[in-house]
């Protein structure tokens, strides 16, 4: 699939209920757009469109709030590095995709370094460290770190 099929599908699926929630006065969109779809559909479309690291790092780069989702979620965690990791993690922009992020079956979970210890953690790596422990804490238990409706 290519950035402009899944920037489609999600064009698709949008949810007017939410996209109205987005534009509410008030509410931090860290100048994203979005298409008003929530975790759980976005999960379901991203199944559709399958593990891609290229794709996922064009989507990441976008500036719809759904196309980053998306893009964290087909990452694949063989190829996703530490360096992209705290550099997403820089991009946060006041915690928005920190839920897909810390998600019991986030793509960073099963990245090779997600559960080593930092050797000197940069500030991006204490967040992945928070998320990391969480997530050790909780595995199985099916709670995430974010809980609630997105």
């Amino acid at each position: 699939m290519t950035k402009t099929q899944v920037l489609s599908l999600l064009k698709e699926n949008r949810n007017e209920r939410g996209m109205a929630h987005w534009k509410k006065p008030g509410t931090k969109t860290g100048n994203l757009k979005s298409f008003g779809i929530g975790l759980t559909q976005l999960r379901k479309l991203a199944k559709q469109v399958g593990r891609d690291h290229k794709l996922a790092q064009q989507l990441w780069k976008s500036d719809i709030y759904d196309a980053k989702v998306i893009g964290l979620l087909i990452d694949d965690p063989k190829q996703l590095s530490r360096e992209q990791a705290e550099e997403q993690v820089d991009e946060l922009d006041a915690g928005l995709l920190s839920h897909v992020f810390a998600s019991c079956d986030a793509t960073l979970a099963k990245t090779s370094f997600a559960f080593e210890k930092p050797g000197r953690p940069t500030p991006s790596m204490w967040l992945l460290a928070v998320i990391r422990t969480f997530q050790e804490e909780h595995r199985g238990h099916g709670r995430c770190l974010f809980p609630g409706p997105y």
